[in-house]
């Protein structure tokens, strides 16, 4: 009986460093609600920036509206290193579940860009450590939820 046990826990502790030991995010995919009059009853602009070289992190800018402006030349300089997925989305619309999709599943980082009005807002959310987030736009702010399935949940199901 304590060797179940023994044998859970180890499951248990390993499975979400899996991860953390190949060097590689935990995102597997996203969702996105869009509150009513979520960025001040604006559409929002959204990129999920995927990122294969983690050096790369340090490069990126610290802010939407220089990544807006910029995303072109960074996206032509980094083409390799990195995928966006772009999203336009107007308020209180949603986006489902949508899964990575091959080498995206591989990224090493992942962060958001939004363009919201509010400067409170616009600096990049690392998400890396989410397995499902879901991005919640707000009207002043934006908001990231654990959707993934856990582990515990997954073993222990009826």
């Amino acid at each position: 009986m304590m060797g179940k046990y023994l044998l859970l826990w180890i499951m248990v502790l390993s499975v979400p460093a899996c991860s953390v030991f190949s060097g590689r995010a935990g995102v597997n995919g996203y969702e996105v609600v869009s509150q009513p009059k979520a960025n001040q009853d604006t559409a929002t602009a959204l990129d999920i920036v995927l990122i294969y070289r983690k050096e790369l992190l340090a490069q990126l800018p610290d802010n939407a509206p220089q990544w807006f402006l910029n995303r072109a030349v960074i996206e032509g300089k980094f083409d390799t290193q990195m995928d966006v997925v772009s999203i336009e989305i107007p308020p209180g619309d949603l986006i489902p579940r949508t899964k990575l999709k091959g080498k995206q599943k591989k990224a090493k980082a992942v962060l958001l860009y939004a363009n919201y009005l509010n400067v409170a807002a616009q600096q990049p959310i690392n998400v890396s450590a989410f397995t499902i987030p879901q991005i919640v736009l707000q009207p002043d702010k934006i908001q990231v939820i654990e959707t993934g399935t856990s582990l515990f949940r997954r073993l222990f199901k009826k």
